[in-house]
């Protein structure tokens, strides 16, 4: 399971484990950023009308780029959902149209930026309240990346939330 591939990758030498999980999961999880074509193979067995191509999307008056898009699952790089302007209201917004979001390349640089990880935070509260599966792709581990770069306050909740997203109780029935 996902939980336990993330487990296992603490336990683990760090960065050999983390690009051993092969797996994919029918839950939220998080994978190493060679895995995107795998991910992108699991989630059209569940969202057949996913197609893998360059498009965009409106959330709150915003256009978004994505790299795959579905009836059920929409799949974005870091950089264009929480790295450029996007509110609270535009994940609120994707959480209402989609029950499945991809988010593919998370660098921890990206989190040296306290805008970005402000709405990476947004993001994560969006998503878990409204119980919508994630998957994503890092260079490293999230949870390494949050400890290292998220406020007190924010790491706790994150990691949290990140653990509680990676169990089949979180997602939608």
């Amino acid at each position: 399971s996902c939980a336990e591939a993330a487990d296992g990758y603490q336990r683990r030498n760090k960065h050999a484990g983390y690009r051993m999980i092969q797996e994919l999961p029918d839950n939220s999880c998080f994978f190493p950023v060679g895995m995107k074509a795998s991910i992108i193979k699991h989630l059209a067995e569940q969202d057949t009308a996913l197609v893998e191509q360059n498009s965009s999307l409106t959330l709150s008056g915003r256009q978004f780029n994505t790299f795959i898009q579905g009836k059920h699952t929409a799949g974005f790089e870091f950089s264009e959902l929480c790295g450029a302007d996007s509110s609270y209201l535009d994940y609120l917004k994707l959480s209402e149209q989609y029950n499945t979001v991809f988010i593919s390349n998370i660098r921890s640089q990206d989190f040296a930026s306290r805008n970005s990880m402000l709405r990476f935070v947004w993001l994560l509260d969006v998503l878990y309240d409204k119980k919508i599966s994630l998957y994503a792709t890092s260079e490293e581990s999230l949870t390494e990346m949050v400890e290292k770069y998220f406020s007190v306050n924010d790491t706790e909740r994150c990691l949290s939330r990140l653990s509680e997203m990676r169990h089949s109780l979180h997602l939608k029935a």
